[in-house]
C-alpha cells in the first residue's frame, strides 16, 4: 500500500510530455562538467530530463534543449534554461526553472565536449 501512494502525482500544474535531446553543464570549483540526456516533460516552473550521469545535488545547471520547432520553419532553435537541481532519482533530474531564452542553433551548440562527460576550464 505504501508504494501505491508514491505513484500518485500530486502536482497541481499541467506538464507537457516532450522528448528531445538536451545537453547540460555545471561548474564545481574551477571545472565545468558537461553531459547529455533527453527531456521527459516540462512544467511552467520545472524541466524533467534523463541524465547520462549522476549529478551532485547542489548545482546550478544550464540546459541547452533542442527545441522541436524551427524558427520560420528553417532555423533550428535551442531553448537555453538556467536553474537549480530540485531533485534526482534513478537517472531522472528535475530542474527548478529560473530563467530561459531561445537561441538560434549555431556551430557551437551541442558541442562535442559534452560526450566526454567533463571539461575542466583551467583559466577559470
Amino acid at each position: 500500500m505504501a508504494n501505491s501512494a508514491l505513484a500518485v502525482d500530486h502536482r497541481s500544474r499541467a506538464r507537457q510530455q516532450v522528448s528531445v535531446e538536451v545537453q547540460y553543464s555545471y561548474r564545481r570549483g574551477k571545472c565545468t562538467y558537461h553531459g547529455t540526456g533527453r527531456t521527459r516533460d516540462f512544467g511552467d516552473q520545472t524541466v524533467c530530463f534523463e541524465s547520462d550521469q549522476d549529478l551532485p545535488g547542489d548545482v546550478e545547471l544550464e540546459l541547452s534543449i533542442a527545441w522541436p520547432v524551427s524558427l520560420q520553419g528553417q532555423f533550428p532553435v535551442d531553448m537555453v534554461v538556467h536553474g537549480g537541481l530540485l531533485r534526482k532519482q534513478n537517472g531522472l533530474i528535475v530542474l527548478k526553472l529560473e530563467d530561459y531564452e531561445f537561441r538560434t542553433r549555431g556551430n557551437a551548440s551541442f558541442h562535442s565536449s559534452a560526450d566526454k562527460g567533463m571539461l575542466c576550464n583551467l583559466l577559470a
